[in-house]
């Protein structure tokens, strides 16, 4: 990622985390609209697991210029997701979760470049957590 990424993807998070209930909440519904084949992998509270997820989000968006440095802790999620069924398609789908659920949180501010931004984080941390579901 280019510093100007990192900047983007970290200043429209700080936007998206006012929202991070209604966030949570959008994602894993579209999750379940476009592979209804993943919910039996949620077995539990889901306001809860919607809160893991905008906390790792931030964990991440906070720590974009130090990724190396977070690389084990992405790797051990990354296990723990295959352990739960998680397969490369699945990180596929979810990052076309996250992308939608980014623009309709923001609204008129999303655009290409910041599409472009997320999209080059994402890809990064998919294949980290890839690299840990071997």
């Amino acid at each position: 990622m280019t510093p100007e990424q990192i900047r983007l993807v970290k200043s429209s998070w700080a936007s998206v985390i006012l929202i991070a209930e209604e966030a949570g909440s959008m994602f894993y519904k579209r999750l379940f609209e476009i592979a209804p084949e993943v919910r039996p992998m949620f077995k539990h509270d889901m306001a809860s697991q919607e809160r893991k997820l905008t906390d790792m989000i931030t964990y991440v968006v906070a720590n974009l210029d130090k990724l190396k440095e977070i690389a084990g802790d992405v790797k051990e999620l990354g296990s723990k997701h295959k352990v739960y069924g998680a397969t490369a398609e699945h990180y596929k789908i979810v990052g076309e979760c996250l992308i939608w659920t980014l623009e309709k949180g923001m609204d008129d501010k999303w655009n290409k470049d910041l599409e472009t931004a997320w999209l080059s984080g994402y890809t990064i941390l998919a294949d980290a957590m890839m690299e840990g579901n071997v």
